[in-house]
């Protein structure tokens, strides 16, 4: 489940799925010191850490703005050999 505010990334290479906080990213890109904060947020900003130095190993997932609905239906439809029906599910969406 995503979050507003954080990006989900797939890493490739150990199939791991993690969320990340915007917030994190950019502390992470500016190398902003991380000493001072609790251990879970310490934990956190070195995953973020690890997407900054390490891209090329993660997949940014899609969020619910990147899928759109209508041309995956319609995607669908274009499947659809029988034209009779073809049309009563393009007339459907």
């Amino acid at each position: 489940m995503q979050f507003e505010g954080n990006n989900t990334y797939l890493n490739r290479k150990t199939g791991e799925i993690i969320s990340v906080s915007q917030d994190d990213l950019r502390a992470a890109e500016n190398d902003d010191p991380f000493e001072h904060l609790p251990e879970w947020h310490q934990e956190a900003m070195k995953v973020a850490i690890d997407v900054i130095e390490n891209y090329e190993d993660y997949k940014r997932l899609p969020t619910k703005y990147d899928i759109n609905e209508y041309d995956m239906m319609a995607d669908f439809c274009f499947t659809i050999n029988d034209e009779r029906n073809k049309k009563l599910l393009f007339n459907a969406i």
